[in-house]
Order: C-alpha cells, then structure tokens, then sequence
C-alpha cells in the first residue's frame, strides 16, 4: 500500500508534546496518556544487527527480581525454518519533531520515539534494545532466522511505519514489538496488546494466539500481569501504527512500568531479562505451532 508521510509544524508538535510526560508505546502515548520524546528514521531495517546486553546502560546493582520459574527455552530445531522479526522499540537518537507518519486509520503520529525512561533516567530504548538481543539468541538457538528493525541502541532508526512494511515484506511468521511503560510507582506488570478493531490486511486470529501464548508463558513464569491496563495481561489496541499497518501475525508487549520500583528491579537486572525472554522464546514456538499448525 502507498503510505503518505505527512509533516504537522513544530509549534502544533510541541503544543501536543506539553500536555505531560514521559510514556512509551511506538510514537504514541503510554497507559496514563503521556506523550513521549521523538526518535528518529533513517535508511532501512537491518536484517542482522548485534543487539550486546548491556551496551549504552549505567551500571547500577539492581535488587533482585520477584521470585518465579524459569521458562524453558524452545528446543534446538523446534523453530527451524521460520523467520522471526524483533522491533526492539523506539531508538537512541530523535528526528525532528515535526517528522509525522501515518497512523493507519487516517490520523498521523511521530515518525519514531526515544521512549520512556526510569526515575533515574535509565531510558527504556536502552532496555528494549538488550532484551532483543538476549531473546534472539534464544530463538536463533532454536533454529529461527532472526532479524531487528535498527541497528544500534545509538543512532537513528527507522520510522514506525517503514518498520511495519519492512516486517510486512520478509514475510515473517511472527513479530514481537519490544517495549516498557511508563505510568506511577504501584502500576505494575506486564501486558501484550494485538490488533483491535482489524483493518484488511490484518491477521487477527494469528495475532491474538501470539499474544495468547506469551501471556501463558509469561503468567506460568511468575511474571505479573498488569493491574491497570487491559485485562489478563492482553490488551487489544487499535491506536498503534505498527499494528494498524501489519500484515503479519504480530503483537506488542509491554514487560512493565519503568517507574515503578519492583517492575524496574527486574526490567533492569540480567536475570530478569534473561527470565522475561525465556518465557517469550517458549511462547513463540507455542504460538506458531498454535496459528500455523
């Protein structure tokens, strides 16, 4: 499909920008209606970066993350054959501000974002970015092509929709969209939204399993589903451009509140991580195996 870009003026982008602070979720706001800073577009997907753990955080000892099991991760050859595509969200560095891109329902949205952050600052482009890294591996070791949608945890990345038709054109058999929120100290826990309200083009049956089957993993490793947004931990959204525009079977998760003390324990710790994409490696062979047969 033809996507025009279209360019709103930086007073009316900083008018909206005002009305708050911080929050997440692909150019668009977070879970307490926050705006977020922009990030930016630029050049293709790449097929193959090498997201490294830990690369861009500051150190920091983290208290440990809240008691939970250990998911398995995909046998070797259970995922072998099939592509996977990773959106790591948002980028380190924004575009101008005035750079808009289509919603896919007739509106517009940034281009791109930096994301929420931590209290202390710890940027949630930063956490995404590591998270991809270690639930690659993990895929990869199951026999799956992995590919990003950027590069770096550094520099400019493309825009939120030219990351949907990238996905759309590989043909992937399932798209994970990496991200954290940002709302209060209480709000907590994870949620994954799919397609609501499905336009043509879209797979929402295959979308809703996926997201079905990382919530299950999820719940059964010990991870807490959200208690204020969506339900279960599944939160169908029809307000993302990355959704709106996929022709995939794609979902997007938040893996929690960076402002909140206990989900930024484990958000930032390796073991948490190293935890949250096992459980997300496991549901991905469940949920291909589930749409796919």
């Amino acid at each position: 499909m033809s996507i025009t870009r279209t360019r709103r003026t930086a007073a009316a982008v900083l008018a909206a920008g005002l009305l708050a602070l911080g929050g997440c979720t692909i150019g668009d706001v977070d879970g307490a209606g926050d705006p977020v800073a922009p990030a930016a577009s630029e050049g293709p997907a790449a097929d193959a970066p090498d997201p490294t753990p830990g690369a861009g955080a500051p150190e920091k000892s983290t208290p440990a993350p809240a008691p939970g099991g250990a998911a398995a991760a995909p046998r070797a050859g259970t995922l072998a054959g099939r592509l996977i595509y990773l959106d790591p969200g948002h980028a380190g560095t924004p575009p101008p501000a005035e750079e808009m891109v289509t919603d896919g329902r007739g509106g517009v949205k940034q281009c791109n974002t930096t994301g929420t952050a931590a209290d202390d600052g710890w940027p949630e482009h930063t956490f995404n970015w590591e998270l991809a890294g270690r639930l690659r591996a993990l895929l990869e070791d199951a026999g799956a092509e992995v590919r990003l949608t950027r590069a770096d945890d550094v520099g400019r990345a493309p825009c939120i929709d030219e990351r949907a038709r990238t996905e759309n054109d590989s043909g992937a058999d399932a798209v994970i969209s990496i991200h954290a929120d940002g709302n209060g100290e209480g709000a907590r826990g994870f949620h994954v939204s799919h397609i609501a309200d499905p336009l043509p083009g879209n797979l929402p049956a295959e979308s809703a399993a996926l997201a079905g089957a990382i919530r299950d993993a999820m719940l059964e490793a010990g991870f807490t589903a959200s208690n204020y947004l969506g339900a279960g931990g599944i939160h169908p959204r029809a307000d993302l451009t990355g959704l709106n525009l996929s022709t995939r079977p794609k979902v997007l998760v938040e893996f929690g509140n960076m402002r909140d003390s206990a989900d930024i324990a484990l958000l930032r710790s390796a073991e948490g991580q190293d935890r949250l994409a096992a459980a997300v490696a496991a549901a991905v062979a469940a949920g291909i195996a589930a749409y796919l047969g």
